[in-house]
């Protein structure tokens, strides 16, 4: 396993972030990694995995950079804890609809202005009441929708309008409105997943409720820790 970082004393989140980033290469049927979970396991807080991760992390510093072997056992470590830490942090999620980015784990993730926009909508209403899960048939769905969509792009080159024809005129069949949100949520929890790692997606990314066929779709975070600016 191959990792490159800039050693900090403190555990910042940019640390974290390039471990965990590693996270989805770990086998769960992997022997080490069974280990690993075994020892570090129970109830510990968030200062215990940081300090571990200091001390690991310098470790494998100073292995890499003396001429010698860290080995994939080591790694493997690195990225567990990493990922511990993370996962106890407290989350926030920042939206900058003019640029269409969202703000994550000290990663700036860059989503087109529909997948941005669907993405938006859930984060709007997990703000307004707590839950915001939303099916394809919820009542002023695309009109919601299409707000979103309206302040992410510049409405002077007619794309807006053509998407607003094409999601009315699929509004009254069923099935190509679910297909149409589904693509949404599956855009941007793949680009969760490739440009933040899995363990990120799993964080931040679009989650679901129930199951079929009454599956509903949202964000799993804490209201108070989206931020959307304009």
């Amino acid at each position: 396993m191959s990792m490159k970082f800039s050693i900090d004393p403190v555990i910042t989140d940019e640390l974290v972030q390039q471990f965990a980033a590693q996270l989805e290469e770990l086998d769960d049927r992997d022997v080490t990694t069974a280990r690993i979970e075994k020892l570090f396991a129970g109830d510990r807080d968030k200062q215990f995995y940081e300090g571990l991760l200091t001390g690991y992390a310098n470790a494998y510093y100073m292995v890499q950079h003396s001429g010698g072997r860290t080995g994939p056992e080591l790694g493997r470590v690195v990225v567990f804890v990493a990922s511990k830490v993370r996962t106890l942090r407290p989350l926030r999620l920042a939206l900058h609809r003019r640029r269409r980015l969202v703000a994550v784990g000290g990663r700036e993730i860059s989503l087109s202005p529909a997948d941005f926009a669907f993405y938006a909508l859930l984060a709007r209403r997990r703000q307004a009441d707590g839950d915001g899960f939303v099916a394809w048939d919820t009542p002023d769905l695309v009109r919601a929708y299409l707000e979103e969509y309206r302040g992410t792009m510049d409405e002077t080159n007619g794309t807006f309008d053509r998407v607003r024809k094409a999601l009315h005129a699929t509004a009254g069949d069923g099935d190509s409105l679910r297909t149409w949100f589904e693509e949404r949520k599956s855009r941007v929890n793949r680009a969760f997943r490739e440009e933040g790692g899995a363990e990120l997606a799993r964080l931040y990314g679009i989650a679901k409720k129930g199951s079929r066929p009454n599956v509903r779709s949202g964000l799993d975070l804490d209201p108070a820790a989206i931020d959307i600016r304009d």
